[in-house]
């Protein structure tokens, strides 16, 4: 029980850093100059 618990947390914590390093990859691949322009234009200054 208690080695099934931590193997859920690791395979948990390894799946979510696996996604938050995509959802990086993919926004730092899509986010051309023009865009990244554009997002910054709409951050409060």
């Amino acid at each position: 029980m208690l080695r099934c618990f931590a193997h859920n947390s690791v395979m948990a914590v390894l799946l979510r850093g696996v996604s938050s390093l995509v959802m990086g990859i993919l926004f730092s691949r899509c986010s051309t100059r023009r865009t990244r322009k554009v997002f910054i234009d709409k951050l409060p200054s």
